[in-house]
């Protein structure tokens, strides 16, 4: 995917984009993103929940809606977030916009620090963070 082709995808990204080509060909890459219509939908679901690039945060209001990430409430439930703060502290982040305790547990366990996900200290608050016993699994 070059810079061209994404300004086209998402004429909105403008400068933004420029950042982005190497690490999405290298996800692209790493997840075998290879076919056309797999790469469309990637790309798709990135520019729909980054707002074209623009956003790595969920903007917060709170909504309606944000305020069922918060327990106790059935999505708060689903998401992992058990804690009164957790649906702010742990609102969506990045280009798909990982929302949850829960969902961020597991990026933070699949993909480890300082790779370019992020490192643990970027994605979990430091007042949530997993010690490395939960990291463990103990």
């Amino acid at each position: 995917m070059t810079s061209d082709q994404l300004l086209e995808i998402m004429p909105g990204a403008g400068q933004q984009i420029p950042q982005f080509v190497d690490p999405l060909n290298a996800a692209m890459e790493e997840f075998e993103i290879s076919t056309a219509q797999r790469q469309a939908a990637f790309i798709a679901q990135i520019a729909y929940e980054s707002g074209q690039l623009m956003w790595l945060r969920e903007i917060w209001g709170p909504t309606k809606i944000q305020r069922t990430y918060e327990p106790p409430s059935e999505k708060a439930t689903k998401l992992g977030n058990t804690q009164p703060g957790d649906g702010y502290r742990y609102r969506g982040r990045g280009l798909i916009q990982i929302t949850g305790r829960a969902n961020y547990l597991h990026v933070v366990l699949r993909h480890g620090s300082g790779n370019r996900m992020g490192s643990t200290n970027s994605l979990m608050p430091a007042t949530s963070r997993p010690s490395r016993y939960e990291l463990a699994g103990d």
